[in-house]
């Protein structure tokens, strides 16, 4: 399986991958708009619903090229069709450690616990039914 991140410019069909949920989207001439995700600066992508309100706000605002202001219709001084289409690292849930990604999870845990060879052992030792045990919060993990 392959993974892009970003835009590919020499391919008509695109993929991304959610930073924060891991839920992919894919599609042809696909963009991240189309896919209902966002880039922010620092270059995470993730899905709109993965945001807080406040920045979805901000990008629906952003996504609108003319809006409502005191009853008549005006250009949004806020409207940008640049791509990729990016946030400020302000609103970026990753950015903020409102949210983790699975990758900085890994990178986390393999400085705390070790390589994965002795992460992968340690759950090995549990058992599937005591991983589960614990990943539901029924068993303390020893």
């Amino acid at each position: 399986m392959k993974i892009r991140n970003g835009f590919v410019s020499n391919s008509s069909s695109s993929s991304f991958v959610c930073d924060i949920c891991c839920g992919a989207e894919g599609g042809w001439d696909l963009s991240l708009r189309d896919a209902g995700m966002v880039s922010c600066a620092n270059g995470h992508y993730f899905h709109e619903d993965c945001l807080s309100k406040d920045a979805f706000n901000k990008i629906k605002l952003q996504q609108e090229e003319e809006i409502e202001v005191d009853g008549e219709w005006v250009s949004n001084p806020d409207f940008n069709d640049d791509y990729p289409y990016e946030i400020e690292e302000a609103f970026c849930p990753l950015c903020t450690l409102d949210a983790l990604s699975l990758h900085d999870a890994k990178k986390i845990l393999n400085i705390r616990v070790g390589n994965d060879e002795v992460i992968l052992d340690t759950i090995k030792k549990l058992g599937y039914k005591t991983m589960n045990e614990y990943l539901e919060g029924e068993k303390q993990f020893n």
